[in-house]
């Protein structure tokens, strides 16, 4: 279930997902799997993001470094953008439907 809640470096969310793990005392320990964020957000720049898509991604390099998949959004309003005008007696025009602005950002990488 959603029982564990992680605040990471300003991703926050529950997590849900497996991760395998190697302990040696002689060398690093690693990780194989994925762990997923749920109902997660993300702190930017003073921003509160919703995360859309969150992941850290295990493939048998050291756990402190996992592969990073975090995409972060929010809606900041509806926008009708366009514009006309008549040249050389040829009507030309390109207009946008009005819609949601949607801003964010993807995160993709390792951890270091």
């Amino acid at each position: 279930g959603n029982q564990v809640y992680a605040d990471i470096r300003g991703a926050t969310g529950y997590l849900r997902g497996g991760l395998v793990l190697s302990f040696n005392p002689q060398t690093v320990s690693t990780g194989f799997g994925e762990i997923y964020i749920l109902d997660g957000i993300y702190k930017f720049f003073g921003q509160t993001l919703n995360i859309t898509r969150g992941k850290f991604i295990y493939t048998g390099g050291p756990v402190d470094n996992p592969g990073i998949d975090i995409q972060a959004t929010r809606k900041v309003g509806s926008r009708s953008l366009g514009s006309s005008g008549f040249g050389g007696g040829i009507a030309s025009g390109m207009f946008s439907p009005p819609g949601d602005v949607t801003v964010g950002i993807d995160i993709i990488g390792t951890y270091k």
